[in-house]
């Protein structure tokens, strides 16, 4: 079953008009249940984020899935995050780590291991023209890598947190 808070779809599609999209994959699989295939950032009426994992979200760790913006000036950073413990979800959150770190309300839609994060426009605030983003998975327990607990990254390998122009 899907698990959402609070809406089940995104507002912005990739495939709707007027819609910008930036894609990238990772075929290196190395990142266990968590190992990111693929990730999709979708700019229209909102923000966004569609993740492919090799499986469903974990049901027995506390894990993260997420994409940095950065300026072109690094002057700007945000980090779009969505969380589930157990299984569950605690719903995404926005940590500004270098703006004011400003949290917007969000949705999160999970079916099997696709993972959909949207949120409003109000977080490219500040990014400028020619921005970079790149995405993440995390876990705090029994899938943690050797670099503390990033278990893939997209575009490039783990703890690399390459970034690609939007």
């Amino acid at each position: 079953t899907p698990s959402t808070t609070p809406s089940t779809r995104p507002v912005t599609t990739p495939d709707e008009p007027g819609t910008k999209t930036s894609a990238c994959e990772d075929k290196r699989g190395d990142g266990g249940p968590m190992d990111l295939l693929s990730t999709t950032l979708a700019v229209g009426g909102d923000v966004v984020v569609t993740a492919k994992l090799a499986e469903a979200i974990p049901r027995d760790d506390t894990v993260d899935v997420g994409v940095m913006l950065l300026s072109q000036d690094w002057n700007t950073a945000q980090y779009l995050v969505g969380r589930w413990v157990n299984g569950r979800p605690l719903g995404p959150r926005n940590r500004g780590m270098l703006t004011s770190g400003r949290i917007p309300p969000a949705r999160v839609l999970v079916e099997g291991p696709t993972v959909t994060l949207t949120y409003p426009p109000s977080v490219l605030d500040g990014l400028g023209e020619n921005w970079t983003w790149g995405a993440w998975t995390g876990a705090d327990g029994i899938f943690r890598d050797a670099s503390g607990n990033n278990v893939d990254a997209c575009p490039g390998p783990v703890g690399a947190m390459e970034r690609q122009p939007f």
